[in-house]
């Protein structure tokens, strides 16, 4: 399951208190926008960094009406700043130093270091070895804008992806990149046909520092490595082989852990999704909504399960009944299935002793009868609105020859056909009863088919 927000993921005191979110109007606590585990963080810093390029920024200072955005102390608690310093805002969370520019000579004074300019020639052989790219390899030339041509960037590698006609921008991340600096390039290649793609020379899969997640996580949780032996692989196979490291949910008693795991993947392998300025060999995300679909559908199973077992054995332990009931209309609720405060409810219980009973095939509940017929014969009497789900429920549970056998006198025969002939003149007093339409639907999923034609789904 996702890492909930804890007190001490924000900063005590902000000094910006709560921001107006620019498409609504509504005025925030700063520290509610800043929910999430660590994913969830990624993906948002880089939703504002984006915006902010497209000068549409997600929010802004409820004082000032400056854009901000979210960062991390020195303690790795959340806050929010200003785009551009405080300037004569109240709130004054920044100094005087222009931020954009030390993120910019940083970024670039990692370049020079032995470790880049190794990892740049391993890149650069391999992709020669590829006949998929070039054969124009670029080394740290400028890639001009098409619109603005006043703008430039000046990748480590680039090379045309022939297979898909595409310029891919190879950068190398050895050490801390902004994430203001990242969303701007990643903006640059977006807007101009070409698709940004992060080497790192390896991955911490332990306690990784924000960088790597703020890539990590907005690439499909895929990074990719390249080293002696991934270039010593696309020189014998003619195809640039990376070595990929990826998460992989996995569901472990109702909670999803994700587990690094690693292989070496060709370039060719890859799904590239540069209107997304993603690429990746493993579908963490895809596997992720499975693992939390199972999960879902695991809970649903648990609930059907553990409200029947309620259901069959009250009376047993009258005060336990009362207990379990309430904890079991709040997880109904949580699942927007509303129920009545007692659960002796006149139409209420008779509904769910009369499918019950269908399910069993003998009498549930307060019924003091002896046969599963007579349970019919009361349905019919009385609750007509609930044949369609009990003729659903016993064709499900295989119900319909014990009922059939027990009618003996056939008057069951008789007058269920007398029904089935004003529900097909669609008199309303047969009409199905929908106003426990959700909780049906979760107990007897048989009776779905009746559901979707009658009741909307909530």
């Amino acid at each position: 399951m996702k890492e909930e927000l804890k007190q001490q993921d924000v900063v005590d005191d902000p000094l910006i208190h709560e921001v107006i979110l620019t498409e609504t109007g509504r005025l925030m606590n700063s520290a509610k926008l800043l929910h999430g585990d660590r994913r969830d963080l990624a993906i948002l810093r880089l939703e504002y960094e984006d915006a902010i390029i497209r000068e549409a920024p997600i929010a802004r200072c409820a004082a000032c009406h400056q854009a901000v955005k979210p960062r991390l102390s020195p303690l790795r608690r959340r806050f929010f700043r200003h785009y551009k310093g405080d300037g004569n805002c109240p709130y004054r969370t920044s100094g005087s130093n222009n931020q954009r520019m030390i993120d910019a000579m940083r970024y670039n004074g990692i370049k020079e270091g032995p470790d880049h300019i190794r990892l740049k020639e391993l890149l650069e052989s391999s992709l020669k070895a590829d006949t998929s790219f070039g054969p124009d390899i670029k080394i740290e030339k400028h890639w001009w804008a098409t619109v603005d041509t006043s703008k430039w960037r000046k990748p480590d590698v680039a090379a045309c992806y022939r297979k898909l006609n595409l310029q891919v921008a190879f950068e190398i991340q050895l050490s801390s990149t902004f994430i203001n600096v990242m969303a701007e390039r990643r903006r640059f290649y977006l807007e101009n046909g070409g698709l940004l793609f992060w080497i790192f020379k390896n991955a911490q899969t332990i306690e990784p520092r924000q960088f790597q997640d703020d890539i990590l996580y907005n690439n499909n949780s895929n990074l990719f490595i390249i080293d002696e032996e991934t270039t010593q692989c696309s020189s014998e196979q003619h195809r640039l082989i990376l070595r990929c490291f990826y998460k992989v949910p996995k569901v472990n008693r109702g909670n999803i852990i994700e587990e690094w795991e690693e292989r070496l993947v060709g370039f060719d392998e890859l799904t590239i999704e540069a209107d997304r300025q993603k690429a990746w060999w493993y579908d963490t995300e895809g596997e992720l909504a499975k693992a939390n679909d199972e999960i879902s559908k695991q809970k649903t199973i648990d609930l059907r399960e553990r409200f029947e077992q309620f259901w069959i054995g009250i009376g047993k332990h009258p005060i336990d009944d009362e207990h379990e009931y309430h904890e079991l209309r709040i997880l109904l609720e949580n699942n927007a299935i509303k129920v009545p405060d007692n659960y002796e409810d006149g139409s209420f219980a008779a509904l769910l002793n009369i499918l019950y009973s269908a399910k069993h095939g003998k009498p549930i509940g307060t019924y003091h009868y002896t046969r599963f017929v007579e349970v019919a014969h009361k349905m019919a009497e009385t609750y007509p609105r609930y044949l369609r789900y009990f003729a659903d429920v016993v064709t499900e549970s295989g119900t319909k020859q014990l009922l059939k056998k027990e009618d003996t006198s056939s008057k069951w025969q008789k007058r269920k056909r007398k029904l089935w002939k004003m529900i097909e003149s669609n008199v309303p007093e047969v009409a199905p009863d929908l106003r426990y339409a959700n909780l049906v639907r979760l107990l007897f999923p048989c009776c779905e088919a009746t559901l979707a034609r009658f009741a909307p789904k909530e």
